[in-house]
C-alpha cells in the first residue's frame, strides 16, 4: 500500500523521516533486551544499547535517509560514527565477558583513545599531523569525563537518556543541523531499555555514554573553537550534558517534594540548566 503525503499516513511518514535514527536505535535495543530476557543471556542485554546506536547512526548515514547537512564535512561522517559505535559495542561485550571485575575504566579508556584518533581522521598508514593532537585530546577527555559521570552510577539508567536529550536540545537551540540533533538523540533512545534493567551490569551504559561523547566531540571539531583555544556556541552545546550530569547529585535534596517523580524532575531540571547555558551563550554573543 502506498503512503501518501496527506492525512495520518503522511504525518507518520513525516515523523519517521524526522526521527528515523533514534526510532531505529530504540527498536534494535529493545529487541536485544527482549531476547536477553527470553534466553537469559546477559551478553545480549549488555550489547543492546550499543547495537541500537550503531544501527541508528548507520541509517543517518544512508543517503536514502538524508536528514540535513552532512556531519563532520561529509555525508559519510555518520557511517564513520557507526563504525566507532560498533567498536564500542565490541569493547563492551569483551569487558563484561572477560574482564567484568576490572570495572568500566579499561574499556572506557580504549574507547576514548579510539574515538580521539578516529574522529580526527586517524589513519594506520601515516602518523597524525601535529595539529590533530589537541583536537584528539579534547575528544579523549570528553569521553572519559562523560563516561565517568554516567558509568559511576550504574543504578541510575536515566543518566544517559537525560544527557542525550540535553545535547540534542542544546544543538537545536544553537541552530545546528537537524542531522546533528538526530545523532545526539540516538544514544538516549538506545539507552531507554536500560531503564527496565537497572543495575544489570555496571558496563551496560558504556556504549551510550561513549557514543554520546563522540557526538559532542564531533560538534566541537566541526563547530567549536575549544580545540583551537577559543569558545563558541558549539563548545557550550557539547559541554551542556556534562554540566547537567554534574548537577544531578546536587538536586535531589531540593526536589524531594516531587515524591516518586523526583528522579524525573531532577533529570528535567538538570537537563534544562544545560540547555539554558547554551541558550544564554547564544543570547550574549549575537
Amino acid at each position: 500500500m502506498l503512503i501518501h503525503d496527506g492525512g495520518v499516513s503522511g504525518e507518520v511518514l513525516r515523523l519517521w523521516r524526522a526521527f528515523h535514527a533514534p526510532l531505529v536505535a530504540l527498536a534494535v535495543s529493545a529487541a536485544f533486551a527482549v531476547a536477553a530476557r527470553l534466553f537469559r543471556a546477559e551478553l545480549l542485554a549488555v550489547a543492546a544499547a550499543g547495537a541500537g546506536v550503531a544501527a541508528g547512526w548507520y541509517v543517518v548515514g544512508d543517503p536514502s535517509f538524508a536528514a540535513g547537512p552532512a556531519f563532520l564535512g561529509t555525508r559519510a561522517g555518520a557511517h564513520r560514527l557507526a563504525l566507532l559505535a560498533g567498536l564500542v559495542l565490541v569493547l563492551t561485550v569483551v569487558a563484561i565477558r572477560f574482564a567484568a571485575r576490572r570495572g568500566f575504566w579499561p574499556p572506557l579508556l580504549l574507547a576514548a583513545v579510539a574515538g580521539g584518533w578516529w574522529l580526527t581522521g586517524g589513519r594506520l598508514s601515516r602518523p597524525a599531523a601535529p595539529e590533530a593532537w589537541l583536537p584528539a585530546l579534547v575528544v579523549v577527555l570528553l569521553v572519559l569525563v562523560m563516561g565517568r559521570l554516567i558509568l559511576a552510577f550504574p543504578n541510575e539508567p536515566l543518566r544517559p537518556v537525560m544527557a542525550s536529550c540535553t545535547l540534542a536540545v542544546a544543538l537545536h537551540v544553537i541552530g545546528a543541523p537537524w542531522a546533528w540533533t538526530l545523532l545526539a538523540l540516538t544514544p538516549g533512545f538506545a539507552a531507554l531499555p536500560l531503564l527496565a534493567s537497572a543495575g544489570a551490569s555496571g558496563v551496560a551504559p558504556l556504549a551510550p555514554a561513549a557514543d554520546l561523547a563522540f557526538v559532542a566531540g564531533g560538534v566541537m571539531l566541526a563547530a567549536g573553537r575549544l580545540p583551537r583555544g577559543g569558545v563558541a556556541a558549539g563548545d557550550i552545546a557539547a559541554l551542556s550534558p556534562i554540566l547537567s550530569l554534574w548537577l544531578l547529585p546536587h538536586l535531589p535534596a531540593r526536589l524531594r517534594a516531587a515524591g516518586r517523580a523526583a528522579p524525573l524532575a531532577v533529570a528535567l531540571v538538570a537537563g534544562g540548566v544545560g540547555v539554558a547555558a547554551a541558550w544564554l551563550w547564544m543570547r550574549l554573543h549575537r
